[in-house]
């Protein structure tokens, strides 16, 4: 059963518990700054999107604790969640005004499909390495067709560009959202590639530094 109180992170291991008030201490101030602007009605929807991406760590904890390889397609069903993107645009929703009305937020629940390959970027990119304490999505496809690392390397990058294709196609149509709330989607595509397109840029810099210096630095 989840509780969203603060009085709850005193059940939990010492380890934890630090980083779950910070949490929560945020979250109180992303209301508190929802409020001022009038949009209260929309800070509902980024909680529910901050459990959800809970709940499916939690299913990834436990895959790692069972030893449990799944399907590709069990693992990207959860693993799709957890780049954690669904919950940074509501947020960033949040902050963009009039623009972002109430529909905005509806739309957003239905998973649109600029939403699914968003996610597909985001965990492929950040996901394309073999690791000894969990399942990743290279391990479960390698596992499912019997492939090599490199062979799998590749058929991902057939479905990257599928997704890429899937962006655009959504970023140039009508929808029923402003087009500028789906350059949000589009930009966090661009940043998900710029730092995994060498390896974990967020972690190793020497991956994006020159990157950011060609940004910062005119020539």
């Amino acid at each position: 059963m989840w509780r969203w109180e603060i009085g709850a992170v005193d059940e939990l291991q010492d380890y934890i518990k630090l980083m779950c008030k910070t949490v929560l201490v945020i979250f109180d101030e992303i209301a508190e700054e929802a409020r001022k602007i009038g949009k209260s009605f929309c800070f509902p929807y980024a909680k529910d999107a901050f459990i959800a991406l809970v709940h499916d760590y939690q299913a990834e904890t436990k895959w790692s604790h069972d030893g449990y390889v799944p399907t590709f397609e069990e693992y990207m069903s959860v693993a799709m969640e957890t780049s954690s993107f669904d919950v940074l645009l509501i947020i960033s929703f949040i902050g963009m005004g009039e623009m972002a009305g109430r529909e905005a937020f509806e739309w957003m629940q239905k998973d649109p499909k600029i939403m699914k390959a968003l996610n597909v970027i985001g965990r492929l990119m950040d996901d394309r390495q073999l690791r000894e304490h969990c399942p990743s999505t290279v391990e479960c496809y390698m596992k499912q067709h019997g492939l090599s690392e490199k062979l799998t390397l590749k058929e991902f990058g057939k479905i990257l560009e599928d997704a890429w294709k899937d962006i655009n196609e959504e970023h140039m149509r009508p929808t029923a959202i402003p087009r500028d709330l789906l350059v949000l989607h589009l930009n966090f595509a661009r940043a998900s590639y710029l730092f995994y397109k060498h390896g974990d840029g967020y972690t190793n810099q020497e991956y994006v530094q020159d990157d950011i210096r060609a940004l910062l630095i005119p020539t």
